[in-house]
């Protein structure tokens, strides 16, 4: 029979603005001797922005789990940089392949979500369980925590749901990531000292260039040097080019990428130094004649993500700075006093998923609760339990975290947590997927066990965009050139050209998506070259009819992810015909049946890309 063991914190865990993700926290007390005892009464000290001081960090970012990404990080090394590469959770070899690899060379590993969807457009449920689901994926393969992410497709491809972004980001807080190689993201709802994203820049993927690159560097040095929450510049995003364009960004790191002052970091060291700096902290003890004591607050490196140090700098230089059990500390370049992690809490974890019911997680969405039960299986006394589970999006609270002292064999702490409120019918949509953590020590030996478990799926609304719309097109435009498209637009009226009308291919978890086909064209990859010949005359015709129900009269918000600025757009809604004016346009309804038809031939930069998403709200 098992036994419940009540909670007991070990080391603290507080959930405010001094510790946004409720990570642990443990002491680290240090002696300061001074040349006399003025100045130890007087001294302060405090955690260096960056390592030794240094005045920006500087870092290399690549997407996408591509085998060239090897090449690229060889090339980073000769050039003496570090980089971040962004791995999708697909099953092809190098995801399990090339990570080590590019670890052993300095270089971090950061979560790119499991199949690279459209996460602006996709059911919140579904962005979420792609962000934690992968996060679970890679950290099997690394042994090692994943802190950092990147999102497909970028942050602004103007989402139809205007919460949808700040869900998204708080979906990315809740299952443990606080980094990034994306640029600002102020309009998500995070702060920069809970996202700690970069000043990031391009060369070109594919055929990089010079000017643009020192264009690029130079306004981003700018930019960190001019906001000290963020100092951080990056340079790429997909490791697309050849050997030769890899041997032109070696030079130009080397040129560029070592002024006095920087510093290379990857993610992890970047964001487990700042996590530290900007949510650790640093209290004066007691001052007994020429020796002062310190006590720094500080994280475990198996929730920040890396072992290191940190840079610690006083008022008045000390003579010699040693931990309270007599390890002295090493002074840097700088003047700055390195302090290294405990050892049990410097060593980053073993990961696994949990056997045999070691760890289980059990929602009950009707009572608004979830129950966490982690049971001691081994023959080995457990410390420092730390859990963390995280919520999907439906619910008010969204990281909840919890600590045990020990765990004997054959115990079990459980622990049973408030949901919280619903906050949006819409959240409810999908698979809801529930992630879980627990970290622990064993035998001397950090580890972390993952579960996680969903509930059933929820299906969208028979009147939603990915059910009640139909497609016709893409095709020339002079074939349905002469329709009346008012009269079209009236409820229940025949649609021309019947036979060629089809229905959504958004997937199941495109709760906006009114159209999603394969067609991508592209002029430097190849492609249907005759499409984009279509696309570039504006012969190219795309309409979409969307027929949806209002339980009462009035004026309603159009959202679609679709640039009026391209072609000859229009929309018709109830017998009227009118100039489509963008996203968020005012519409009126009607109580009962509507009818909206669009004419949406999407065009984004250089690609065709046919998929529209749209909401009436």
């Amino acid at each position: 029979m098992k036994t419940i063991v009540s909670l007991v914190s070990v080391f603290a865990v507080f959930a405010c603005a001094a510790n946004p993700l409720s990570f642990p926290s443990y002491e680290q007390e240090i002696v300061a001797t001074f040349a006399t005892a003025a100045e130890a009464q007087a001294a302060t000290c405090s955690i260096a922005p960056l390592p030794d001081h240094a005045e920006i960090a500087f870092s290399c970012r690549w997407d996408d789990t591509n085998p060239a990404d090897t090449a690229k990080g060889e090339m980073m090394v000769r050039a003496g940089v570090k980089g971040n590469f962004y791995f999708v959770g697909n099953d092809a070899p190098y995801f399990t392949e090339g990570p080590k690899p590019l670890m052993a060379m300095g270089h971090a590993i950061g979560n790119h979500t499991i199949s690279h969807p459209h996460m602006m457009t996709i059911s919140p449920n579904a962005a979420f369980k792609q962000i934690a689901a992968n996060r679970i994926k890679l950290e099997k393969v690394l042994q090692r925590t994943v802190t950092s992410y990147v999102s497909p497709f970028g942050w602004q491809q103007g989402p139809i749901d205007p919460d949808q972004a700040p869900t998204v980001a708080a979906s990315l807080v809740a299952s443990g990531h606080f980094v990034s190689q994306d640029a600002c993201m102020s309009w998500s709802g995070l702060p920069d000292r809970t996202w700690m994203w970069t000043n990031r820049f391009s060369a070109d993927d594919k055929n990089p260039d010079r000017a643009k690159f020192v264009d690029g560097f130079t306004k981003m040095l700018a930019a960190a040097k001019g906001n000290p929450d963020v100092p951080r510049v990056t340079l790429g995003t997909h490791a697309w080019c050849d050997a030769k364009g890899n041997a032109l960004q070696e030079a130009w790191l080397k040129e560029f990428f070592h002024p006095e002052g920087a510093i290379q970091m990857n993610d992890w060291e970047y964001g487990a130094y700042r996590y530290q700096y900007f949510h650790g902290g640093v209290v004066k003890g007691k001052v007994d004649g020429t020796k002062a004591t310190f006590r720094v607050t500080r994280f475990s490196a198996a929730s920040v993500g890396d072992a290191i140090p940190l840079s610690l700098a006083f008022s008045a230089k000390p003579l010699s700075v040693a931990r309270a059990l007599g390890a002295a500390l090493v002074v840097a370049p700088r003047g700055t006093w390195t302090l290294p992690q405990d050892p049990v809490q410097g060593l980053l974890p073993t990961v696994s998923e949990s056997p045999d019911g070691t760890l289980t997680i059990t929602p009950d969405e009707a009572k608004a609760r979830v129950t966490v039960t982690f049971v001691n299986k081994t023959s080995e006394m457990m410390t420092d339990i730390y859990l963390a589970a995280a919520l999907p999006p439906k619910w008010s609270e969204r990281r909840l975290t919890a600590v045990c002292a020990e765990l004997k064999p054959g115990a079990a702490f459980e622990k049973t947590f408030s949901m919280g409120a619903v906050k949006h019918a819409d959240y409810a949509y999908g698979t809801a997927y529930y992630p879980v953590s627990v970290d622990f020590v064993a035998a001397g030996r950090p580890q972390r066990v993952w579960a996680a478990t969903e509930t059933a799926r929820v299906e969208v609304p028979a009147t939603a965009p990915a059910k009640a719309a139909k497609i016709w097109g893409p095709a020339a435009a002079s074939k349905l050139a002469d329709v009346d498209w008012a009269a079209v637009s009236m409820p229940g009226a025949p649609l021309p050209d019947a036979a060629n009308w089809t229905s959504p291919r958004g997937g199941k978890d495109g709760l906006w998506s009114a159209i999603t086909s394969p067609i991508k064209v592209k002029l430097d990859r190849g492609g249907d070259r005759a499409m984009y010949d279509l696309i570039k005359k504006g012969e190219h015709a795309r309409y979409v009819v969307y027929d949806f129900t209002s339980e009462t009269d009035g004026m309603r918000t159009l959202r679609l992810n679709y640039n009026p600025r391209n072609r000859a757009p229009f929309i018709c809604l109830n017998g009227v015909k009118k100039p489509f004016t963008g996203n968020g346009q005012k519409i009126v309804v009607k109580k009962g049946a509507n009818r909206l038809i669009i004419r949406a031939d999407t065009v984004m930069g250089g690609y065709y890309t046919d998929t529209l998403n749209l909401a009436v709200e």
